[in-house]
């Protein structure tokens, strides 16, 4: 799987993609290299933190769906807000889409 996303929405959809097979260096590649992901209130920053503390989150019958509601654009950053998550995503120089903040709570 390639990292990161050609839009936001499809990184929306690759998150939820890495979510359901479990594939923590995938997870780790949506994000940037100083990106920071929060499950439930606890905090993972860097991508190799990250990828060890996605199998921490995972549990059978647990799993992340992307329902986005709004995305607003101001150029390389984008804000999606979602029902159970909130994201800032950053374009890249290469234009992949990843990142920069995940939070995902109850």
């Amino acid at each position: 799987m390639e990292p990161g996303g050609r839009s936001p929405e499809e990184l929306e959809t690759l998150l939820e993609d890495v979510c359901v097979l479990r594939d923590r260096s995938a997870l780790a590649g949506l994000f940037e290299e100083h990106g920071l992901l929060v499950v439930g209130g606890a905090q993972s920053r860097g991508q190799a933190e990250i990828a060890r503390a996605a199998s921490l989150s995972w549990s059978p019958g647990n799993s992340y769906v992307a329902e986005t509601r709004r995305i607003f654009l101001a150029r390389r950053t984008v804000l999606i807000l979602g029902e159970h998550a909130t994201s800032v995503v950053i374009r890249d120089l290469d234009e992949t889409w990843r990142y920069a903040i995940s939070v995902h709570g109850p």
